[in-house]
C-alpha cells in the first residue's frame, strides 16, 4: 500500500512510503521551523510527491494518507489535517489518523524495545502534553495514559516509578522535571506514520480495532476563539 505520510504537530514532515513485506521510503522531507510551516507545507507535498513518484498527486498511486492529529497548537496541526482531507478527498484516500505522540513513542522503541517510553512535547504557556506507551508488535505502540496536558513535573511524579525513557521537545526544555534519555530522536518522523497505519490496519483485518479518527487533538481551546476578534473590534458608543 503506498502511503502519503503529513505531520504538522511541530514543524512539518512528509513521506511517501510503500509498505508491503517491507517498508520502501520512496521520499521525505522535513522542515524544523515552526514559524512557516503552515505555508510551507503545499510545497514540501508536491515536491515529496514529484521525487518519490515521479509525477503529480492524481499520478502517484497514491491509496492512504496518514496523517499526525496532534495534540499541538491550533494553527500549524489545522494546516496538516485540512490539507490530508482535501487530497484523500481529491484521490479518493482513505485519510488515517494517528496520534503524533503515538509516532514519538515508536520511534524511541525502535532503539530501546523493552521499555515503557514517556513522550513529552512542548505545549506552550510552561507545559507539555505527555502520553506514556510500550510496545505493541514491531510497528505499533499501547498507550498506557494520555495524551494529556499539565506541567512537567506532574507528569514525572505519576511516571517515576515505572522508570520509563523520556523523549520529546518537552524534557528538552524542561530537563530538571523531565530528564531526556541520551541521544534518541526528537524531530518526528513522517515514515513511522505510515508503519503504525499499516499495523493498525492489519489489525482490523484480522477481527481487531484500531481508531483512525483525524479529528484535531487540542487537549484545550486555542488563545482565539470565535467571537473575540469581533468583542475587541466593537466600536465606541
Amino acid at each position: 500500500m503506498r502511503f502519503l505520510c503529513i505531520d504538522t504537530s511541530a514543524g512539518a514532515g512528509v513521506a511517501l512510503v510503500d509498505i508491503s513485506d517491507s517498508v520502501e521510503v520512496l521520499a521525505k522531507d522535513v522542515i524544523s521551523d515552526q514559524r512557516r510551516h503552515a505555508e510551507a507545507l503545499g510545497g514540501l507535498i508536491r515536491q515529496v510527491v514529484r521525487s518519490g513518484a515521479r509525477g503529480e498527486l492524481a499520478e502517484a498511486g497514491i491509496e492512504a494518507i496518514a496523517v499526525g492529529t496532534g495534540p499541538a497548537p491550533f494553527t500549524g496541526l489545522r494546516a496538516g489535517l485540512v490539507s490530508a482531507r482535501v487530497i484523500g478527498e481529491v484521490l479518493g484516500a482513505r485519510v488515517l489518523g494517528v496520534c503524533s505522540l503515538d509516532v514519538l513513542a515508536r520511534q524511541a522503541l525502535d532503539q530501546v524495545r523493552d521499555r515503557k517510553v514517556l513522550v513529552a512535547t512542548d505545549a506552550k504557556r510552561k507545559e507539555v502534553y505527555a502520553g506514556l506507551y510500550q510496545a505493541c508488535g514491531p510497528d505499533d505502540v499501547k498507550c498506557l495514559w494520555g495524551p494529556e496536558v499539565g506541567s512537567a513535573e506532574s507528569f514525572f511524579n505519576r511516571v517515576r516509578a515505572d522508570d520509563p525513557v523520556i523523549v520529546g521537545a518537552g524534557a528538552e526544555l524542561y530537563p530538571e522535571a523531565l530528564p531526556p534519555t541520551g541521544q534518541l530522536a526528537r524531530a518526528l518522523d513522517p515514515v513511522i506514520l505510515a508503519r503504525i497505519a499499516a499495523a493498525r490496519l492489519a489489525s482490523v483485518a484480522e477481527g481487531g480495532q484500531a481508531d483512525f479518527s483525524s479529528e484535531p487533538l487540542y487537549l484545550r481551546r486555542p488563545d482565539i476563539h470565535p467571537g473575540v476578534s469581533a468583542k475587541l473590534a466593537k466600536p465606541r458608543r
